[in-house]
């Protein structure tokens, strides 16, 4: 398994331009990083994705706060160079609440791109 570790601040990249590539208006449940792989649970409110992933956070959130998702459509800059390895798929960590990895667990979320970009999707 080889964890992705974010380097500095993950920044978006690319912003969806529909509305329906979005998932607004909910509250973060916990603590949400900028860029965090993130579900929606039965309270309706954001959490760092554990069992799957409905989008990225934009930004950062802390609890009680509102958090936008990027449900797809969307590039974040997650570090430097040689972080998001080009065309390498990245699953959900299993370990990591929010985090990714290489290892295959379910579908892909993340693909690598150039120069520390991710391109983002859901779990399903």
């Amino acid at each position: 398994m080889t964890a992705i570790a974010k380097v500095g601040t993950p920044s978006v990249a690319s912003v969806p331009l529909d509305p329906n590539d979005k998932l607004s208006n909910r509250l973060a449940g916990e603590a949400i990083g900028p860029c965090d792989a993130c579900q929606v649970h039965a309270d309706s409110q954001i959490y760092k994705a554990t069992t799957r992933v409905d989008g990225f956070a934009f930004t950062g959130a802390a609890l009680g706060e509102p958090v936008t998702l990027a449900i797809t459509k969307c590039r974040f800059r997650y570090g430097k160079q040689g972080v998001a390895a080009p065309d390498t798929l990245y699953y959900l960590d299993d370990g990591v609440p929010g985090g990714l990895n290489t290892t295959v667990n379910g579908n892909p979320v993340a693909l690598g791109l150039d120069n520390g970009v991710l391109q983002v999707q859901p779990s399903y």
